[in-house]
C-alpha cells in the first residue's frame, strides 16, 4: 500500500496497461498452444454450444471428408452423425453426459463409419461454457474385433470337432514322464481313463507307453525338439489302456516354446488306428505281394535348406530312400523326387512362409534302386535368426500300401457292380429314411419303374407295390 501511495495516477494507469497486455499475450499463447495440440491430435475435436458447432480441428475435416474445418461452423452436431445414432448422441448432449460411447459417424459423401465419442463441458474464449467433443475413428479396431471373433469362432469349431470326433487332444508338460496338463473330454472312449485321472499328475503319459515303444517315442521327441521343428508326427506306437487293452495310435505333436525359445509344452492330437493296423496286418498276411518292406507306418523326418538340399535326415528317411545317412547329407531333393516336384515343394514353402501354414500333400519318391514309392509329406517353413526363409522341416510317410489297397477296393466295387448288373434279381439299397442309395437297372423289368423313378420316390414306391395283406410285415422288416 505504501508503494501505491507513492505512485502517481499516470504511473498506476501505465502499469495496469502493461499488466493487461501481458494477460492478453498469455491468453493468446495459451489459445495458440491449445489450437496446436488440437490439430496435432489423432482425434477429431468439436466445440459446440446448444448443439451448434463453433469450431473444429483439422483432424475433424480429414476424418469426415471436409475440405476445411470452417465448414463445420454453424452446423448442428448431429449432421456428422448417422441417423441410427441420433438418439444416443442427443441424449448425451441434452443431459451433458461425459461417458465415452460408440456411435456411427457420417462423412460429407454420406458414407458411414464406426466412432467413439466423449465430451466435456469447459469454458471457451468468450462463449462461456461450451461442450468440447472428441471423436475417434474405430474402423480398424472394429475390423480387428471382427477378425478376432471369426478366428475365435473357427478355433471353437475346431475344438468342438476334435472333442466330438475320434481325435484326442493332449497338452503335455516338458518334464520327466510328460505329465498331462490338458486332455479333451473324449479321452475316456479311447484310453479308458477319465480327464481327472490323467490330469491329476498320478498317471504320467510315459507310463501308458509299453517298454517296447517308450525308447523310440522318447528318441522321436528328443530328435525333433533339438532340430528346431515346430511340429512332427510319431511313428505309430502302442498305448496301454486303463483296462489293460493295447491299442495303436497315431500321434501328431506341435512343440510349444516360450519367448526365450525354451520348450514348455507339447500339444498333440492322437487317433486310435488299432483297426487300421489290424486291417494292414491282414492284408500283409493274405497278399504277400503287398508286404511292407519295413514296419507298417514308416515315417521319416528331414531338414532341407533354402537351396533344396538335405541338411538332416533320420534313419526312417534312409530306410524309405535306400540311401545311407552319409549319402543323404547334402543331397538335392531332385534326386529323390520326380523332376519339378522338389522345386514345387520349396517354392510352396516360400509362398506360405508368412502365413505360418504347413504344406501337406502326396508325391512319388525315387529310391536308390530306381523303384518308386508313394509318399505323404508335411512341410513346415524354417526361419533364420533374421526371420528370413532358411528352408523347411519335412515329415515323410510311406503310403504305397494304402494306395494299393484303395485300388483293390475300387476293383472289388467294380466287380460287384458288374455282378449286380448281370443277375436277373433286383438289388435295392436304401438308408434308414427310405431314400434309395442304389438300385440295379433291371428293376424296370420287374416293377415297371425306371431307376430314376426309384431314386426319386424311394422305398415308398416299393411298398406301394406290396399286396395289402403283406405290406404291414414288410414295413416292420424295413423298420427293424
Amino acid at each position: 500500500m505504501k508503494n501505491l501511495k507513492n505512485k502517481t495516477k499516470e504511473q498506476l494507469i501505465e502499469e495496469v496497461k502493461k499488466l493487461r497486455k501481458e494477460i492478453l499475450k498469455k491468453a493468446t499463447e495459451s489459445e495458440e498452444g491449445f489450437r496446436y495440440l488440437a490439430d496435432a491430435s489423432m482425434e477429431a475435436i468439436f466445440f459446440t454450444k446448444d448443439g451448434i458447432c463453433l469450431e473444429a480441428n483439422q483432424v475433424a475435416a480429414e476424418m469426415f471428408g471436409y475440405n476445411d474445418p470452417s465448414e463445420f461452423v454453424g452446423m448442428f452436431g448431429t449432421e456428422v452423425i448417422a441417423l441410427e445414432s441420433h438418439e444416443i448422441v442427443k441424449e448425451h448432449m441434452l443431459k451433458n453426459l461425459m461417458d465415452q460411447y460408440e456411435a456411427v459417424g457420417k462423412r460429407k459423401d454420406g458414407t458411414l463409419f464406426p466412432i467413439t465419442i466423449r465430451a466435456k463441458a469447459m469454458p471457451y474464449k468468450d462463449k462461456g461454457i461450451v461442450r468440447a467433443t472428441s471423436i475417434m475413428d474405430i474402423t480398424e479396431r472394429k475390423q480387428i474385433e471382427k477378425d478376432l471373433e471369426l478366428s475365435n469362432s473357427i478355433i471353437k469349431q475346431e475344438r468342438n470337432m476334435f472333442i466330438a470326433g475320434p481325435a484326442v487332444v493332449f497338452k503335455w508338460k516338458n518334464t520327466e514322464g510328460w505329465p498331462v496338463e490338458y486332455v479333451s473330454d473324449n479321452v475316456k472312449e479311447v484310453f479308458a481313463y477319465s480327464v481327472q485321472e490323467l490330469t491329476s499328475g498320478k498317471v504320467p503319459y510315459a507310463d501308458l507307453i509299453p517298454q517296447e515303444d517308450i525308447e523310440r517315442v522318447g528318441n522321436e521327441v528328443a530328435t525333433n525338439s533339438k532340430s528346431g521343428a515346430k511340429s512332427f508326427a510319431h511313428q505309430p506306437y502302442r498305448i496301454i489302456r486303463k483296462d489293460g487293452k493295447i491299442i495303436w495310435i497315431d500321434d501328431y505333436t506341435t512343440i510349444l516354446r516360450n519367448e526365450k525359445g525354451d520348450i514348455t509344452h507339447y500339444l498333440g492330437y492322437i487317433v486310435d488306428i488299432t483297426e487300421r493296423m489290424r486291417m494292414e496286418e491282414m492284408l500283409r498276411e493274405s497278399e504277400l505281394q503287398y508286404r511292407v518292406i519295413t514296419e507298417a507306418s514308416l515315417q521319416g523326418m528331414a531338414k532341407i535348406d533354402a537351396k533344396g538340399c538335405i541338411t538332416f535326415a533320420n534313419m526312417a528317411v534312409a530306410e524309405l530312400s535306400g540311401y545311407s545317412l552319409a549319402e543323404l547329407d547334402g543331397m538335392s531333393l531332385d534326386t529323390l523326387f520326380l523332376p519339378g516336384e522338389a522345386k514345387a515343394i520349396s517354392d510352396a514353402n516360400v509362398a506360405l512362409l508368412y502365413s505360418g501354414k504347413p504344406i501337406v500333400g502326396e508325391n512319388t519318391m525315387t529310391r536308390k534302386d530306381g523303384s518308386r514309392i508313394e509318399t505323404h509329406f508335411s512341410c513346415a517353413p524354417v526361419l533364420d535368426e533374421n526371420d528370413e526363409y532358411a528352408g523347411f522341416i519335412a515329415s515323410i510317410l510311406d503310403i504305397t500300401e494304402r494306395k494299393r489297397a484303395e485300388d483293390k477296393l475300387r476293383e472289388s466295387e467294380e466287380k460287384f457292380r458288374s455282378l449286380v448288373t448281370n443277375i436277373p434279381d433286383v438289388v435295392w439299397t436304401s438308408d434308414i429314411n427310405g431314400n434309395t442309395i442304389y438300385i440295379s437297372q433291371n428293376v424296370k423289368y420287374i416293377y415297371g419303374f425306371s431307376d430314376k423313378d426309384i431314386y426319386k420316390g424311394g422305398s415308398k414306391l416299393f411298398l406301394d407295390r406290396i399286396h395289402p395283406e403283406e405290406r404291414e410285415s414288410v414295413e416292420k422288416t424295413f423298420k427293424n
